[in-house]
């Protein structure tokens, strides 16, 4: 930890013996609670299970969840989450540009965003991230009782108690053992992500597929945060390809308007011999919004992806998820140990063990055989 972060943790350890500081223990049943999620959509979607587990301890309990209002179709017919509460704070996102402490400090104090929230008085409020920042928001929003994380990004010297960070602990069991710090119950609770569709939702996806003929249903993801977190395109290509000429297959491919391009490159290569193999390559990179996506993915055999959002849809709706990672990570099993779910493959360089090179298309292929047989790599 620099001198920095050591000042800026001095302070808030300070500036908490100004406000009120209520053990989780100490406090009277909560009516209300308060989560800061204002993080990039993956990280949200690793936490609903908490959602469900406070909302279980305290039935009339008001759950507010504080997002960006780019993440707000995640929360979407949440059957746990009574309020979505627009905090677009500038730290640990991708979607806000301008980044910093002067930032940070300046929405933390004075956004009209969070003076909203301190309007509210909230009883308790977690920030399953952990961060300075985080923690000065919370405390700036009057909440008493604050729950947060030691050994991550710092502020935990401001709440009322904290987990321990642990990089081998899933994102899905952290967030629950931070309920538990408001004892609330965990045992019974799944940590794979949550969401939920409406009916009309689920028909939307089911028409996105051609449901003329019986295919494996498969959807490719080829989009990722930034190029170092990315499977090489040509690497899936050659991958799409195996695939189609050993059955009859439905691609899809999904991503974002910056994924577009290389959808098409997939869509452009692959159809002319997808079908002579009485299989089909739709590119819809781009052409769907957040809901529609789930829908689409709901409907699917198996997803295929960089690590990205889609992996974690995937587990949502427990659909086998063969993840191919980029360059920028040293160690596949790490990262299924953090991320990873019940049906997930994470293939990748492991250095430590001497594996440098990223996961050719022939080894990625004979892993997807084994993640659609329904035979997962244990994330244990």
């Amino acid at each position: 930890m620099g001198w920095k972060r050591n000042l800026m943790e001095s302070l808030l350890e300070t500036a908490s013996r100004f406000v009120p500081n209520v053990a989780p223990s100490n406090a009277a049943s909560f009516r209300s609670i308060f989560v800061l999620r204002n993080n990039d959509l993956g990280d949200l979607l690793g936490v609903t299970p908490m959602f469900e587990a406070l909302k279980k301890a305290w039935p009339d309990c008001c759950i507010g969840v504080g997002v960006g209002d780019w993440a707000r179709p995640m929360l979407e017919n949440n059957p746990w989450v009574d309020e979505m509460l627009p905090i677009n704070a500038p730290w640990h996102n991708k979607a806000i540009k301008r980044q910093g402490l002067l930032s940070g400090l300046g929405y933390a104090l004075f956004s009209s965003e969070v003076k909203a929230l301190a309007q509210r008085r909230f009883d308790a409020g977690l920030d399953p991230l952990g961060s300075q920042l985080g923690s000065l928001l919370l405390m700036r929003s009057r909440i008493p009782t604050r729950i947060g994380v030691k050994g991550y990004a710092g502020g935990h010297s401001a709440c009322s108690s904290y987990i321990q960070f642990d990089e081998n602990r899933h994102i899905g069991k952290a967030a629950l053992e931070s309920a538990k710090m408001l004892e609330a119950k965990i045992d019974n609770i799944e940590t794979k992500p949550q969401l939920f569709l409406s009916p009309e939702e689920e028909a939307i996806g089911e028409r996105a597929w051609d449901s003329s003929k019986e295919r494996h249903r498969v959807i490719i993801a080829p989009g990722a945060g930034f190029a170092e977190k990315r499977w090489p395109l040509e690497n899936f290509i050659l991958l799409a390809k195996r695939i189609s000429e050993e059955s009859s297959t439905e691609i899809v491919i999904l991503g974002s308007k910056e994924d577009a391009e290389d959808g098409s490159r997939i869509e452009e290569v692959m159809n002319p011999a997808a079908a002579k193999n009485d299989s089909k390559v739709t590119n819809l990179c781009g052409k769907t919004d957040l809901r529609e996506t789930f829908a689409i993915t709901s409907k699917c055999n198996a997803v295929i992806s960089n690590t990205s959002l889609l992996m974690h849809v995937a587990g949502a709706f427990s659909k086998p998820n063969l993840v191919l990672l980029g360059p920028w990570y040293d160690s596949a099993k790490l990262h299924a140990k953090q991320w990873g779910h019940e049906k997930t493959i994470v293939a990748g360089r492991e250095t430590d063990g001497g594996v440098k090179d990223l996961t050719p298309p022939e080894e990625a292929y004979d892993l997807f055989r084994e993640c659609v047989e329904d035979r997962p790599v244990s994330q244990n």
